[in-house]
C-alpha cells in the first residue's frame, strides 16, 4: 500500500486533511514503536513505492489508527485521539501474538548495529528459579515469619 492511500483513508475517518510529511512522520513513528516493542526491523515508509514489509490488512490495522491518532492529537481532539491510540495498541498486541506468521522472516530479529540482524527468535520465555523465594503467608504469620 502506498502512503497516499492511507492518507485518503485517514482523511475520511478524521474529517481532516493530512499532509504527506505529517503522514510519513506518524507512520514512521508507528513503525518505530512496532520495531522496538516486537524486536523487529521493519523499514520506514517510502513516499514513492508500496510498503511491502506488512500486508495491506496489517497496514490498515496498525498504521491507519496511529495516523488518525496523530491527526486528532494535532487537532487537540484528545478523546478521539485516545480512541485511535487504543485501536493501535490493540492491533499491536494482536501482531505480537502472530508476529512469526504475519511478518516476513527477513524483518524478524534485532539489529546488531553492524548491518546484520540477530534472528535467533522473537521474544522468548525466561524461566525464573523461585526455589529460594520468600513465602508470603499473608495475614496468617506472626512477626518472626512463622505461622501462628
Amino acid at each position: 500500500m502506498i502512503i497516499t492511500e492511507l492518507m485518503t483513508r485517514s482523511d475520511n475517518f478524521t474529517d481532516e486533511q493530512v499532509s504527506v510529511s505529517m503522514a510519513q512522520s506518524y507512520i514512521d513513528e508507528a513503525i518505530a514503536i512496532i520495531n522496538t516493542e516486537l524486536n523487529l526491523h521493519l523499514p520506514f515508509v517510502d513516499l514513492t513505492s508500496s510498503y511491502s514489509a506488512l500486508n495491506d490488512s496489517w497496514q490498515i490495522r496498525l498504521f491507519l489508527p496511529y495516523l488518525n491518532y496523530g491527526v486528532k492529537m494535532n487537532d487537540t481532539s484528545l478523546t478521539e485521539a485516545q480512541f485511535y491510540k487504543n485501536a493501535f495498541d490493540y492491533a499491536l498486541e494482536a501482531l505480537r501474538i502472530s508476529v512469526s506468521t504475519a511478518v516476513p522472516e527477513e524483518y524478524q530479529g534485532s539489529d546488531n548495529g553492524d548491518g546484520t540482524y540477530n534472528t535467533d527468535g522473537i521474544g522468548g520465555a525466561y524461566v525464573m528459579d523461585t526455589s529460594g523465594a520468600i513465602p508470603n503467608p499473608g495475614w496468617f504469620a506472626n512477626s518472626d515469619g512463622g505461622e501462628w
